[in-house]
């Protein structure tokens, strides 16, 4: 029977803290700008703010909405030449 005790003595639960998988990228293919962990932790923090600022600029239309027309300035009825009342 397994239970965690013997699990733990065999080395199946770390004690250590294992650095993320994008952070560790970061660090390899920085080139020597991000230096420890809480740099990269940053980083990403801001690709995720301009992220969620990019797609709230692309999703909201800041463009003035025209103003609704008077439907009856543009009827035009066969036939009758007077204007409309």
């Amino acid at each position: 029977m397994n239970n965690w005790n013997e699990s733990y003595k065999r080395g199946g639960f770390s004690s250590f803290r294992q650095t993320p998988t994008l952070v560790r990228l970061l660090l390899v293919y920085s080139g020597g700008l991000i230096k420890n962990e809480k740099q990269a932790n940053m980083v990403l923090l801001l690709i995720a703010a301009v992220a969620v600022g990019l797609t709230i600029l692309i999703n909201v239309d800041f463009t003035e909405t025209p103003q609704p027309q008077n439907p009856s300035d543009n009827i035009e009825l066969p036939g009758i030449t007077a204007p409309f009342p």
